[in-house]
C-alpha cells in the first residue's frame, strides 16, 4: 500500500509532527520494498506517437521546401492568366482564334517587360560607368 501513488499521508505512515529519523527509518523500509522496473513498464505508446508526429512533421516540412519553386512558378502563371485574360479576350475578338491571341498577348507583354527594364536600366547603367571613371585613382 505504500507504493500506491494515490495514497494518502495516513496511508504512507506520515503523521504530522513525524520526526525526521522516524520518516528516514520508513524510507529505508520502503527503499527494501521497490519492484525492478522492466521494459514493459515503459509507456511505448506515446513515445511512438511523439516520434511518428515529429516525423510527419519534419517530412511535411522537406515536401514544403522542395516544391516550393514548383508552387512559386504555379502562383506566378496564375497571377499572369488573371491578369492578361482581359487581353486575351479582346485580341481573340478582333483575331478569331484564341491560341493566336495568346500568344500575340503574351509576345507583347514580354516585349513591353524588357522594353520597360531596358528603360530603366540603360540610365542606371550610363551613371554607373559615370562613377565609376569619377572615382580617384
Amino acid at each position: 500500500m505504500h507504493d500506491e501513488p494515490t495514497a494518502t499521508g495516513l496511508e504512507r505512515g506520515v503523521i504530522i509532527g513525524e520526526t525526521p529519523a522516524e520518516a528516514l527509518a520508513a524510507a529505508k523500509a520502503n527503499a527494501d520494498a521497490d519492484v525492478q522496473h522492466t521494459w514493459a513498464d515503459v509507456p511505448w505508446r506515446p513515445i511512438i506517437g511523439t516520434v511518428g508526429v515529429v516525423l510527419c512533421t519534419y517530412l511535411l516540412i522537406q515536401i514544403v521546401l522542395v516544391t516550393v519553386s514548383v508552387i512559386t512558378w504555379i502562383v506566378v502563371a496564375g497571377f499572369f492568366a488573371i491578369v492578361l485574360a482581359p487581353a486575351v479576350r479582346r485580341v481573340q475578338h478582333r483575331v478569331g482564334r484564341r491560341a493566336l491571341a495568346t500568344s500575340i498577348v503574351v509576345f507583347s507583354t514580354l516585349g513591353g517587360v524588357i522594353g520597360l527594364i531596358s528603360l530603366f536600366l540603360l540610365p542606371v547603367r550610363s551613371q554607373l560607368i559615370a562613377i565609376l571613371t569619377d572615382l580617384p585613382g
